[in-house]
């Protein structure tokens, strides 16, 4: 969860909710539409990501309000490939959030 390290974070957390970018919520759900989540393809379910985010209990506002989280790879040296980072981190992300719901 990228988000409990980011030093901003005061920005998009607030009132035990987490504030996500309608953006982040877009490359998420390209990125796992067609993974399975209680026995059905999420592109089944949702039809953007932003719903998407929202079904998961998230706020969505667009990144140019600025209090919104997005994973920002440019930070992210961890890793050699661009690609590989954001296909990872939403794997991540997605797997300990589904397990929420579990």
């Amino acid at each position: 969860m990228c988000y409990v390290c980011a030093p901003y974070q005061n920005m998009f957390y607030r009132h035990e909710k987490l504030t996500v970018c309608e953006e982040f919520c877009d490359a998420w759900y390209s990125a796992c539409s067609s993974a399975i989540l209680k026995g059905s393809v999420i592109g089944d379910l949702y039809t953007n990501g932003r719903e998407f985010c929202e079904k998961r209990n998230y706020k969505c506002e667009p990144m140019q309000n600025q209090r919104c989280f997005f994973f920002d790879q440019s930070l992210d040296r961890l890793s050699a490939s661009v690609t590989h980072k954001l296909g990872l981190t939403m794997l991540i992300t997605f797997v300990i959030i589904a397990m929420e719901f579990y």
